[in-house]
């Protein structure tokens, strides 16, 4: 066989590999952070649709219908976030996957009506009432899909693959829609959540029979409050000045015009990519997450452009702004996406609550803003001494952040030590309520103890030790070793269970 021939078969073989169901395959991919794919192209959706004014037709970008639209969809999907937790309390939506097909469904159907058709377009009803809330809540439950299939695969969301596939989908969607001529950039648009859904098809055969990992013991689970509500409030703060921004600038002092918008989430996504690198290069998660309070730090910058009353530095301030609000949301997921694979927090409950802080944080900086444009004599009175607010605001919000950034990166990418092991234990004694002697025994298994290690360590016969174990398993909930082990080691980087030295044998 010729030389080319044979390579050419190698590659095909390579490709087939790559995208095949086994085990070797699926840790190639994880390893790149492919399985980010599916929620990348779901936010791709939603920046395009409403950042690119090449895919509506019927009515400008900025125009005032497309504000009123853009921020009833905003306050509808904050809504529809915070509610979904609770709607689907009793119901895992893989059990269901035609839910995620007719979601994807409703939200490609909903792009292409409401970009398309001339005479909806021009019915308030429907702009402002029944196309947000459509896609609202069909954007909650695909979001709530992704958030199970995270949580069962146990992705850490480590910032380097993370934000590696969501800068390169949202780099190449944007393209993508900028170059095609209407309709077809519309087609396109519609198309990102039908292929998120194929994708979320594609994926789930790679973590069947996977389940939720249990919830910690809510000792533990409450330690992370502080860092959790710092960093929720933080970037919150941090959306709302941001839209705020963007809303204020006039429109006539935007020298790119509406091409703003797009540029500034195709700069996100190079700037996505550059933060991927870093965590990459460094190899240490954490790397990225210190550059945080930075970008915080920008966030009032943007503010001091607009605040400097010269025209040519309000196109600085927009796109910076828009900038911004893009990676704000890729530190949002990152994080309570770990949190909900390390089992701080239920899946549907940290997804929304991800997606919620953010489209709120929107909502409530684009409502200020317009509220100024349109109530008479405010703008000139109250204009600058709200940015000035805003400064402070996040100011402030950054003493916190930078307190807990320990914390937060403790949560998010230390591997648990072995005081963190024997405080879970603890945690899950009082929480199960297992007896002194069950209490011993759970640590030692966490300490990868056998059963006949165990049994001569406490002088009891391997039986005793065997119905001790049963008993734990059987206030737990759980069947299995392996289980327990993955329910106690849930910050550790290996499934390996840790196993007892010699030294630690003859203690």
């Amino acid at each position: 066989m010729p030389h080319c021939a044979r390579e050419r078969m190698g590659n095909a073989v390579s490709m087939v590999s790559f995208f095949g169901s086994d085990a070797e395959s699926v840790e190639k991919r994880d390893a790149l952070g492919v399985h980010y794919l599916g929620l990348s192209l779901a936010l791709a959706w939603f920046y395009c649709l409403w950042f690119s004014p090449s895919v509506f037709v019927c009515m400008p970008l900025m125009g005032r219908a497309m504000v009123y639209s853009w921020l009833a969809s905003l306050a509808f999907s904050a809504l529809a976030f915070l509610v979904m937790p609770l709607a689907l309390r009793r119901i895992n939506i893989y059990e269901h996957p035609t839910l995620v097909w007719v979601s994807a469904g409703m939200l490609a159907a909903g792009t292409l009506l409401f970009t398309l058709a001339k005479p909806l377009a021009t019915l308030p009803l429907f702009i402002w009432v029944v196309f947000p809330i459509v896609l609202a809540v069909a954007n909650a439950l695909l979001w709530a899909a992704w958030g199970e299939f995270y949580t069962r695969k146990r992705s850490t969301f480590a910032v380097g693959e993370f934000a590696l596939v969501y800068g390169s989908v949202m780099l190449a969607a944007m393209i993508m829609t900028e170059i095609l001529p209407a309709p077809v950039s519309n087609v396109f648009v519609a198309l990102l959540p039908i292929a998120c859904g194929a994708v979320y098809k594609y994926e789930s055969k790679t973590i069947e029979g996977l389940v939720f990992p249990t919830l910690l013991p809510k000792a533990i689970r409450k330690k992370t409050n502080r860092a959790t509500l710092i960093i929720s409030v933080s970037l919150c703060i941090a959306c709302v000045a941001c839209y705020f921004t963007i809303a204020i600038v006039p429109e006539d002092n935007i020298l790119t015009d509406a091409a703003a918008y797009p540029l500034g989430m195709g700069l996100a996504a190079i700037l996505c990519l550059v933060i991927a690198s870093i965590a990459r290069v460094g190899k240490r998660t954490e790397a990225a997450y210190k550059l945080l309070p930075y970008f915080m730090v920008a966030a009032i910058v943007a503010i001091a452009f607009f605040l400097s009353n010269h025209v040519e530095f309000d196109t600085i301030a927009f796109t910076l702004a828009v900038i911004l609000a893009g990676i704000f949301e890729l530190f949002v997921i990152s994080y309570f996406g770990t949190m909900s694979s390390k089992g701080y927090m239920a899946p549907v409950a940290a997804f929304c609550a991800s997606s919620a802080i953010v489209r709120l944080g929107f909502s409530i900086g684009e409502v200020w803003a317009v509220l100024y444009e349109d109530i008479q004599g405010i703008w000139n009175t109250l204009v600058e001494p709200t940015s000035l607010f805003l400064m402070c605001l996040v100011a402030l919000s950054l003493i916190p952040l930078v307190r807990s950034e320990g914390d937060i990166i403790h949560i998010t990418t230390t591997p648990a030590t072995q005081n963190d092991t024997e405080e879970i234990c603890d945690a899950v004694i009082v929480e199960f309520k297992l007896s002194k002697r069950e209490g011993e025994i759970l640590k030692l298994v966490a300490r990868g103890y056998t059963v006949d290690n165990i049994s001569n360590k406490l002088v009891i016969s391997p039986y005793t030790t065997q119905t001790h174990i049963r008993h734990i398993y059987a206030k737990m909930n759980i069947h299995k070793r392996s289980e327990l082990l993955d329910y106690i080691n849930m910050h550790r980087d290996s499934d390996k269970p840790v196993r007892p030295t010699a030294k630690a044998e003859k203690k």
